[in-house]
């Protein structure tokens, strides 16, 4: 990150105020000894694996507070490692008056936040957009864009990829690499490799179950270069 020259000089004081450098370095040495007990990644929210995940935590303290049993199956599928809940502040700002295709209304806006001011910088400008006589919105198009970038071991060989891409490209080959029951939408990029041997590509995928990376990288299989 780059900083201030001024403010550097403070932040290295400050860092080494009572310390040598050899003793920082010491500090932040990689330590691989009594490695810690971790659970295995799960996306289920049974009581039981809750209860499973709390036993190696260091500290249970506030489990009654953060655990409540009646609504882990709300959250099935949505979250790994679930340990519980946390509770926000939650304010309300607008309603905001929305003019659009398909929502036209008035709309309150939930906002969770600790941060002071904030719901009220946005309830004065969804107050001022509705005594305007509100929003026009319309949706183009709906897709979550995926970004999966490939290695290669030069650039001679991450060129032809990316060759083999914008051919796949213009021949809406690689759309039918996808597998059937999801699809992206045009048009499909690829960023060539300029200074390393790492392209990356931009798929966007229009249907919500297959907004995965998983999905996007197969519709690479097809080169030989990725076996």
């Amino acid at each position: 990150m780059i900083g201030k020259h001024s403010l550097t000089s403070k932040h290295i004081e400050n860092v080494l105020r009572g310390r040598s450098v050899s003793d920082l370095l010491a500090q932040i040495r990689p330590d691989s000894d009594s490695l810690p007990k971790k659970p295995p990644i799960s996306a289920k929210t049974t009581l039981q694996r809750v209860e499973k995940t709390w036993q190696l935590l260091p500290d249970s303290a506030l489990k009654d507070t953060l655990l409540n049993p009646d609504d882990l199956a709300d959250y099935q599928g949505n979250i790994e490692n679930l340990i519980g809940t946390l509770r926000l502040p939650l304010g309300m700002a607008g309603p905001l008056r929305v003019n659009g295709l398909f929502a036209k209304g008035d709309y309150h806006i939930p906002m969770a936040t600790t941060e002071a001011s904030l719901v009220a910088s946005y309830h004065r400008g969804t107050s001022l957009i509705t005594e305007a006589g509100g929003c026009s919105a319309m949706v183009l198009i709906e897709s979550v864009g995926r970004s999966p970038s490939f290695t290669f071991p030069n650039m001679a060989t991450a060129g032809q990829f990316v060759m083999w891409a914008i051919d796949e490209m213009e021949t809406s080959g690689f759309s039918a690499a996808i597998p059937k029951n999801g699809k992206t939408t045009p048009p499909f990029k690829s960023k060539p490799p300029s200074t390393n041997s790492t392209p990356v590509t931009s798929v966007p995928f229009t249907e919500g179950p297959f907004f995965s990376k998983k999905n996007s990288m197969s519709a690479s299989r097809g080169h030989p270069l990725i076996k």
